[in-house]
């Protein structure tokens, strides 16, 4: 038997999708072998068919009648779930040197539960939220303050904050939040990483070229004549698109036609095209749907814009920047963690649509400084986001 130490990653998710966690999940998976890791993943998804059906029988029974205990009873099942795959594992491969590597508090804490049996199990978390868990199922419509199932991710976090062996996050916003409300014993435990974010043009050439090509430099001074300017997410409200709607409904004003492409569905898809309508812009607005992978879209736009209200880190504008394309984002969370004003984008005030119209006009109307961003974009990448920079310290902080 090789002596290779065991990492297991855990979600709730599964590998199958193009989440933030997901897409982490896989980057953590491919490395592992590399740093003499023995790597596993489980989720309650990769259980058999069976028992996945019965979990989703017995939820849509008690949902009609409790909601709320439909999401316990689910939480419960996944939990011993997870902790049946980790266990088998652990006995399978033994707990020397072994890690769980958990994407979420409710995993963690689950997880935490298997040091009773292997004390030298070390438990680390991925925090992929921004403020809470709870907080952003409240943002989503998806919870309200106070209810059961507020409570329990409060209290699974705080358990998470305390008693793993590390908690990684991709911001120092992020850390800051967890420490500011005192969820955590020593803040000497607690690591900040920005995601891995692996562009695929970027790492076949091991490199970022930060050089711009004369015949790229033509085509961005095209560009400039009738700006495209692209946002990537789900459409809802949170995301607040209507703001990049009533942006380029703005700019006209100071003679700039912009065409914006909405990469994405959601509810508020409906909202939007009325708004668009309303404001006289539809024919600059373009709703391509979901796209995947939407990144690559991202090399034939100006620049890239996003209206959130809140940010833990944001991948798209990491995968932004590799393109050598700047950011138009509000300065909010993490945002100024990545995109620096002035320097690889420009910091929206999303209280001001007028102002923000005023710095992009600005900016579209004079091709060297936005050639200097594009420039600097692909430096910041280089610099700070390169793969082969950021994998050893997610390897460091996971053990």
């Amino acid at each position: 038997m090789s002596n290779e130490p065991l990492l297991i990653v855990a979600n709730r998710i599964g590998l199958d999708g193009e989440t933030g966690v997901q897409q982490h999940c896989n980057m953590i998976l491919r490395n592992a072998p590399a740093w003499g890791k023995r790597v596993f993943f489980i989720s309650p998804w990769e259980r058999p068919r069976f028992t996945r059906r019965l979990v989703k029988l017995l939820s849509m029974m008690i949902t009609p009648v409790r909601p709320e205990r439909s999401y316990l009873w689910t939480q419960w099942a996944f939990d011993r779930i997870l902790r049946y795959r980790a266990a088998g594992l652990l006995r399978r491969f033994g707990a020397d040197g072994a890690v769980v590597y958990a994407q979420d508090p409710s995993t963690a804490t689950a997880l935490l539960q298997l040091q009773y049996r292997w004390p030298t199990l070390r438990v680390v978390l991925c925090a992929h939220y921004a403020i809470s868990e709870a907080s952003e199922l409240i943002k989503r419509g998806r919870a309200e303050p106070g209810d059961k199932r507020t409570q329990r991710l409060d209290s699974v976090e705080c358990t998470a904050l305390r008693f793993c062996d590390a908690v990684i996050f991709p911001s120092e916003f992020s850390r800051q939040m967890a420490v500011s409300r005192g969820k955590s014993r020593t803040s000497d435990r607690l690591h900040v990483v920005p995601h891995v974010v692996e562009v695929e043009e970027v790492v076949s050439s091991g490199r970022a070229s930060t050089r711009l090509m004369s015949s790229e430099r033509v085509r961005l001074d095209e560009e400039l004549q009738r700006p495209r300017l692209i946002a990537i997410g789900t459409l809802e409200e949170r995301k607040n698109q209507a703001f990049l709607i009533r942006l380029v409904a703005e700019l006209a004003s100071h003679g700039v036609y912009t065409q914006l492409t909405l990469v994405g569905d959601g509810p508020s898809r409906e909202g939007l095209v009325r708004l668009a309508n309303e404001l006289n812009v539809s024919q600059q607005i373009h709703f391509a749907g979901l796209v995947l992978p939407a990144a690559p879209l991202i090399l034939d736009h100006a620049m890239l814009v996003h209206a959130s209200r809140m940010e833990s880190f944001g991948i798209v504008f990491v995968e932004a920047l590799a393109r050598g394309r700047p950011v138009a984002a509000p300065p909010v969370g993490a945002v100024p963690e990545i995109i620096r004003d002035g320097i690889e984008g420009v910091h929206l005030d999303l209280d001001d649509i007028g102002q923000s119209a005023l710095l992009l006009a600005e900016l579209f109307g004079d091709p060297e400084r936005y050639r200097q961003m594009c420039v600097a974009a692909r430096e910041r990448y280089a610099t700070v986001f390169l793969p082969e920079k950021v994998i050893p310290r997610w390897r460091e902080a996971i053990g």
